[in-house]
This record gives structure tokens, sequence and C-alpha cells, in this order.
């Protein structure tokens, strides 16, 4: 099983589908599952603050999330041909410090029950609640979204999420979290993380 690990997009995911789609045709390879660890850029109606921020006005890529909701007639075709052709299954996301956390609750509330939920009309991009645990073809994952912050908000890495995933008993064979995390856990917290990468493939024989 082939997965890759792709980090901190900040709503640039017409590059990243394109970098998705380039690296199959040139390796003759189909990644089975493509996780991004955070900073997705899930913002589907920035507000002032965030058009105005320097990044996106260096970078108007910067609120392509947006674009990718509203997409229409031949970027719409385009967005369906890859999910129908090119991705495996839709690319899982877990929260960074840089989406929009009201928007992304929401998404769940629709449906409480569910770990993992759409949050495009095309079927591309899954978001994925803290603290699930998912087996796939005999591969172990967990997914925990968040930062390390002094004070906690709604950046900070969940506690009750954590401290399940530090209960686990081995056998997992991957971890899904922000770097920052991994680099610095919460101090009031106890336990470590293996340190995950920005971006890497997984092949698993």
């Amino acid at each position: 099983m082939k997965i890759g690990f792709i980090g901190d997009i900040h709503a640039r995911v017409f590059h990243t589908l394109a970098l998705i789609t380039a690296w199959q045709e040139r390796t003759g390879q189909k990644l089975d599952l493509i996780i991004q660890v955070g900073d997705l850029g899930a913002y589907p109606d920035p507000s002032d603050d965030v058009r105005n921020e320097k990044y996106v006005r260096q970078d108007p890529a910067e609120l392509d999330f947006m674009r990718l909701l509203q997409a229409e007639g031949r970027i719409a075709e385009c967005l369906h041909f890859i999910r129908a052709n090119v991705l495996q299954s839709p690319i899982y996301f877990i929260r960074g410090n840089h989406e929009d956390f009201d928007w992304l609750e929401a998404q769940h509330a629709q449906d409480s029950q569910e770990s993992k939920v759409r949050v495009d009309p095309f079927d591309l991009f899954h978001y994925v609640k803290d603290g699930t645990i998912w087996e796939l073809n005999h591969v172990r994952m967990a997914f925990l979204g968040g930062i390390q912050t002094r004070e906690h908000d709604r950046r900070s890495i969940e506690p009750d999420a954590y401290a399940n995933l530090n209960q686990l008993k081995p056998g997992l064979h991957g971890v899904a979290l922000r770097t920052s995390a991994a680099d610095h856990p919460p101090r009031h917290q106890a336990g470590k993380y293996p340190h995950h990468p920005r971006c890497s493939i997984w092949n698993r024989h």
C-alpha cells in the first residue's frame, strides 16, 4: 500500500491536485491513499482579515479553496475527471492552525456519527476528526490536528483526543499530525509523538 503525505498547502488545492497528477504520471505509480497533514487552508468564505494577510496578497492562490467550492464549467469538469481517474480515494486532511474552525465543525455537525466528512462538491477532500483511528487494508492510522499553544484556543491540540491516542496499545502503522505538534507536544500532556515529515511517500508491501 502506497500512502502520500502532503503538508501546509494553504488553500493551493489546484496546485496540489496538479502535483499529485504529475507525480503519478511521471512515476507510473498510483497512490492508494493521500493524507494532508494540516493547514489545508479551508476557508470557504474568507474574511477581510484573511484576504488582506500579507501572504494572501503575495499569492492569490491562497484563496483557491474558496474557488474550488465555487468551481463551474470547464474547471468543474476537470475536477470531476481528476476525482474519477487520478485519485484512488478522496484526500483526507486534519485541521491545522489556518482553517475556518467554525465551518469545519459545522461539517461534522451535519453527520456527528462520521469521523471523516466530505467538504467539497467534487468529493476531493474529506476532513478527519481529531482522535480518529482508521484501519484500511490492514494499515492502522491515527489522526490528530491542532498545534501547541500557550493557552488553549481553537488552534490547540484537543486534550481528550491526545490522551485517548496516548492510551492506545502498540500497533499503529502511522500517525497523521501537524509537524509543530510532533516537535513540541503540549506541556500539560504526557507522552511523545514520532516526528512526522511534511511530505513523504510511505510504501507498505
